[in-house]
């Protein structure tokens, strides 16, 4: 019971970000991420990267 839950949870959070996912398709690149807290959305972009070895 408690796993068919986390799966109706998943598909609920699924569902609510598709349009953000949309949104960052059509507006920004792969480099950008979101961020989405209690009180703010925060797009955020990476412009370097380096890996550590």
């Amino acid at each position: 019971m408690e796993v068919d839950k986390k799966y109706k949870e998943m598909d609920e959070l699924e569902h609510a970000a598709q349009p953000l996912l949309e949104y960052l398709k059509k507006n920004h690149h792969l480099h950008t991420a979101v961020l989405v807290t209690n009180d703010r959305v925060m797009v955020l972009e990476t412009t370097h990267c380096v890996p550590i070895r």
